[in-house]
């Protein structure tokens, strides 16, 4: 009786000891699978904090291109100057330096068709002026076309007297007939037209062999009259002196614009590097 009585306690003993073995595994497993699961949540919420990190918000955007925004208009300023008939012109000046550009628009826009451009100029260490010619944009007055020229001679006088020791005048249709106007009688360093006719209502181009200085006649083989007009703009002048006809029905500053844009550009450039350089 005794001897089933011990073997009965040594089976129950046995079946404790088994059943806690395999609840310790099952732990263990258990505990495995929750440290893994753990593992990779912390993994996902990582990268995802990461990831909120290294974005940019709209906010932050919007206020770093109103930085950039902000730094290029501090280098830009709102001018303006009174002509020798009383007139106020409006003009901005972009960047600064002694090596100035101003820069004459053509009927019928404002000085912001040369915007583009001037910032350019900037970049590249010049300082360019553009105006609104009397009666256009901010300018006071009527639209005078046959005395445009005094308005010119007014921007040239403005940017001599803050201490431009280089100016070259670029004018862009009857902006270019205004800047040969004012080179026949005062010094520049250079004179470049584009698509300048050779007059605009009552507007004349002057006694060209007065100018003395360097000179870049352009304009589009298809614009109108525009290349005859450079042509002859050439063959009246004196040297130094260049003639650039593009295959283009394109106008003024409009050829900035289109396929020959960026060959206008270098050609500007070339003559300003050679005949106005920077100071």
């Amino acid at each position: 009786m005794m001897h089933n009585n011990f073997l009965k306690l040594i089976c129950i003993l046995l079946c404790i000891f088994v059943f806690s073995l395999l609840t310790s595994s099952c732990s263990l497993e258990e505990t495995a699978l929750i440290s893994e699961k753990t593992q990779q949540t912390e993994s996902v919420e990582e990268s995802a904090a990461a990831e909120i990190t290294t974005q940019t918000t709209p906010e932050e955007t919007s206020a770093r291109e109103t930085t950039a925004q902000e730094s290029i208009s501090l280098e830009v300023r709102e001018v303006s100057f009174i002509t020798e008939d009383n007139i106020k012109i409006a003009g901005r000046i972009f960047g600064e330096s002694e090596s100035a550009v101003i820069l004459s628009h053509m009927y019928p826009t404002d000085q912001t068709s040369w915007d583009t451009f001037a910032n350019r100029l900037m970049q590249n260490g010049y300082e360019a002026m553009t105006f609104d010619f009397r009666g256009y944009g901010k300018s006071e007055g009527k639209k005078e076309i046959d005395k445009i020229y005094k308005d010119l001679l007014a921007a040239l006088n403005f940017v001599t007297g803050e201490g431009a020791k280089s100016v070259v005048l670029i004018g862009a249709s009857m902006g270019g007939i205004a800047s040969l106007f004012v080179a026949s009688q005062n010094k520049v360093d250079g004179v470049i037209t584009i698509s300048a006719p050779v007059e605009f209502r009552g507007l004349k181009a002057g006694n060209l062999k007065n100018i003395d200085c360097a000179k870049l006649f352009i304009a589009g083989e298809k614009d109108g009259s525009a290349a005859q007009s450079a042509k002859y703009l050439y063959e009246n002048s004196a040297d130094p002196r260049e003639l650039v006809i593009y295959p283009t029905d394109e106008h003024g500053t409009y050829i900035f614009n289109g396929p020959y844009g960026e060959e206008l550009s270098s050609k500007i450039f070339d003559f300003l590097n050679t005949y106005a350089a920077k100071k």
